[in-house]
């Protein structure tokens, strides 16, 4: 079964970069775990005892946990040919399980297990088994792709067969060891997790660098390194707050000062702002874990300008909400308001942005 997660646009399809919301809810509970609880958003979970944004992560989780084999391997995809109508009966197929795929799951699943602990201690262990499982799967060289034949086939799958030859470096999956190995060592307080962090630290790229960008969870796999004590030295700890957050966010207010709308799009950039680009939520980002790690309300103040942005002040004076404000956009590429026999969108639904 597929069921969980978070599906894009009409084609039902999930996929790794889906682990951003998962960890946007994560650790905006980490940030205020006050202003969260149960009941709050009416989900068909709701009165379990459990804040309603940890059910919503764990919903998140769902389809991954799904996706477990019996090594521990978790894959990062699941797909299909078509964009199915909503009661097509319809095969989907998970992606290979690799590495970095079972390491983000792991480092998801112990987080959630962490905040879920209070409420919901057989919940709890059940998340973190399934973490330390994948932890182990991601953490084993063995497991590693390698250099690698892929078969492929044109057309969604549907076309004819080719191949693609692909090499698995290690490189690519230190940054999800780095995350996996803090979220393990602030779930368990064991140390051990700790020996290869700061060689790990000196490794990889900081959030924002290139391949990494403001639409990506990058700030997360650095926030639980230094949100609180215990993981590097107080004086590292004030460094990596400084070069990974702090110059960012202050190169975002710059643009907030410049910007007629008050966000944190480059005044001089009219380029680029499709497909997402111009949904400032994402800059908010690294905003709001800067506020959080240095209390300092200038960028909480700038993130909640940028969501300002996106109830309406903006170019096209439109709320990016649908059924929110007297402008909203109508026509979405969403399955189920396509379908309805209902003119107008479901409700509730903050687009990706101008396409």
């Amino acid at each position: 079964g597929v069921t969980g997660g978070w599906h894009d646009a009409a084609d039902w399809d999930r996929n790794n970069a889906h682990y951003t919301p998962i960890f946007d809810l994560l650790n905006a509970y980490e940030m205020a775990p006050e202003r969260f609880s149960d009941g709050q958003l009416n989900l068909p979970e709701s009165a379990n005892g459990v804040p309603d944004v940890l059910d919503e992560a764990a919903y998140g989780l769902l389809v991954w946990q799904r996706s477990m084999n019996s090594a521990g391997g978790v894959s990062g995809f699941v797909e299909t040919s078509t964009h199915p109508l909503i009661d097509s009966d319809i095969d989907y197929a998970f992606s290979r399980r690799t590495r970095w795929d079972s390491l983000m799951f792991a480092a998801a699943a112990i987080q959630l297990a962490e905040h879920m602990k209070p409420f919901d201690s057989t919940g709890a262990s059940r998340w973190a088994w399934y973490a330390n499982r994948a932890y182990a799967f991601g953490m084993d060289p063995k497991n590693s792709l390698g250099l690698t034949t892929i078969r492929c086939r044109a057309n969604r799958g549907l076309g004819d067969p080719y191949t693609l030859t692909w090499e698995e470096k290690q490189e690519y999956i230190d940054p999800f060891i780095l995350h996996a190995k803090v979220r393990m060592f602030r779930y368990s307080g064991k140390k051990d997790y700790l020996t290869d962090v700061p060689a790990l630290i000196a490794k990889v790229r900081k959030p924002f660098k290139w391949p990494y960008s403001m639409v990506d969870y990058s700030p997360w796999i650095f926030y639980g390194i230094v949100n609180k004590p215990g993981v590097v030295s107080e004086a590292q700890r004030a460094e990596l707050i400084k070069s990974h957050f702090t110059v960012h966010a202050d190169s975002l207010l710059a643009y907030t000062d410049e910007m007629p709308y008050r966000c944190t799009w480059p005044r001089n950039q009219d380029f680029w702002m499709s497909w997402g680009a111009t949904d400032m939520a994402n800059a908010a980002r690294g905003l709001l874990a800067t506020f959080a790690l240095t209390g300092d309300q200038k960028y909480r103040d700038s993130a909640i300008l940028n969501m300002d942005y996106m109830l309406g002040a903006n170019p096209m004076g439109m709320s990016w909400t649908t059924g929110l404000g007297f402008s909203y956009p109508t026509d979405i590429q969403h399955g189920v308001s396509e379908l309805d026999g209902i003119a107008d969108p479901v409700p509730g639904i903050t687009v990706y942005g101008i396409t």
